[in-house]
């Protein structure tokens, strides 16, 4: 939690609107909208696939090393690896927070941040392998089980506000910011400091169900795309899905605003519908970009060489990210709630992260100002009190003289 300037406190959420605090004020409208375009092309063409990389190298990794020769079992592994590191970090959070500040030890503060966002990638992409492959071994693959099982997954997270957590690059971009950097929330939204007992049943029902959940309907929309996208030309399957992703997060991308102003009109629970609608129609583009950029990494780029192929991907993007600021955009952390925020405010895509850098620049600049006017005005005092008591002097001295 944090404190707003009327000190009310408010979650911070790195999935929504409410994540992007410092975002780029503009008053010229034809500029503000310039940003947003270079914000979103940024996302889509820089960000996302580093993203998509580092996941599909860490993936097919843990496929290698993990028992290759025993599906089932690497599956296993990998969804314990997931669930035992995403409580432990939900345990750790607030140890953490306390324990690392730039304040500190700026330095050491970066090297742990960092480290726990490698690590923290790791545990959510061993929790989407892990879940994912047993899903595969152990239900039908053909397209009715497979869309009763997907359409269910959708109801269920709707059931609990939760669909927003399908959600993921190009359509949100998470800067690494000090603030919240290790907080992983809860469905529940039960504090640690409450019952124990409670908060690590939150945790593991924010887990092992919202999250089975969440890589149900992603597994679900990769299979049909499979099975109903040219799947006798694997190699136009991909492009056309990649395409048909960009084109359909373009397309929400530009209706997120009058989704947000419909939004802002309607009571909570035909907001809470159309809002999913619009999360859905989304997700569909994303998992769509998803699917074509990563099996087009696997057919173009070193693919007698897998293993080369994935290093060299794995590093290249997870630098990339690292340096960029964006490394929390790999993680799958915590549980957002649908409509959390005031009006349609969750329909917003958090891709800011141009016009947060704006944001900074321009209050670095405004400090400097203010130091500079500051440093003036005491010049200016200064100036004052030393004329002033040179006057006194004089004053005293003329008056000695007439005596």
């Amino acid at each position: 939690m944090i404190e707003n300037p009327k000190g009310e406190s408010r979650i911070k959420m790195r999935g929504s609107v409410a994540d992007a605090a410092q975002v780029f004020q503009e008053k010229n409208e034809v500029y503000r909208i310039f940003l947003a375009v270079l914000d979103f092309i940024f996302s889509a063409f820089v960000i996302t696939p580093a993203v998509v990389g580092c996941w599909r190298s860490q993936w097919e990794l843990m496929s290698i090393y993990c028992y290759p020769n025993d599906r089932v079992l690497s599956a296993a592994i990998s969804t314990a690896i997931g669930f035992i590191g995403n409580l432990i970090l939900n345990i750790s959070q607030k140890r953490l927070d306390a324990m690392f500040h730039p304040d500190m030890n700026r330095v050491l503060y970066y090297i742990v941040s960092r480290t726990y966002s490698m690590f923290y990638a790791f545990v959510c992409v061993n929790w989407f392998k892990g879940v994912w492959q047993l899903l595969d071994a152990f239900t039908p693959g053909d397209v009715l089980t497979v869309s009763l099982a997907t359409s269910s997954g959708v109801v269920i997270l709707a059931f609990f506000r939760s669909l927003r957590n399908i959600s993921s690059p190009p359509l949100v971009v998470a800067s690494d910011e000090r603030i919240g950097y290790f907080q992983v929330l809860t469905i529940f939204r039960v504090s640690s400091s409450e019952k124990r007992s409670l908060y690590l049943l939150d945790c593991i029902f924010s887990t092992a169900v919202i999250g089975t959940l969440v890589v149900s309907v992603w597994r679900g929309c990769f299979q049909l795309l499979d099975l109903l996208v040219y799947p006798e030309d694997k190699l136009l399957s991909y492009w056309v899905t990649l395409i048909m992703g960009y084109g359909v997060v373009s397309i929400a991308f530009l209706l997120q605003s009058p989704t947000k102003w419909i939004c802002d009109h309607l009571p909570l629970i035909p907001r809470l519908i159309f809002g999913d609608i619009f999360i859905i129609f989304s997700a569909f583009g994303t998992i769509n970009t998803w699917r074509g950029m990563w099996d087009l990494l696997d057919y173009y780029f070193l693919p007698d060489q897998k293993q080369l192929s994935c290093w060299l991907v794995y590093w290249v993007s997870l630098i990339f990210l690292i340096l960029m600021g964006c490394s929390n955009s790999l993680l799958v952390r915590g549980v957002f709630i649908d409509a959390e925020e005031p009006g349609g405010d969750s329909m917003i895509f958090p891709c800011h992260f141009i016009r947060n850098l704006l944001a900074k620049q321009r209050e670095e600049k405004n400090i400097e100002k203010l130091k500079q006017l500051s440093c003036s005005s005491n010049k200016d005092e200064k100036i004052n009190l030393e004329n002033h008591n040179s006057n006194f002097v004089y004053t005293v001295q003329l008056k000695e003289f007439s005596a």
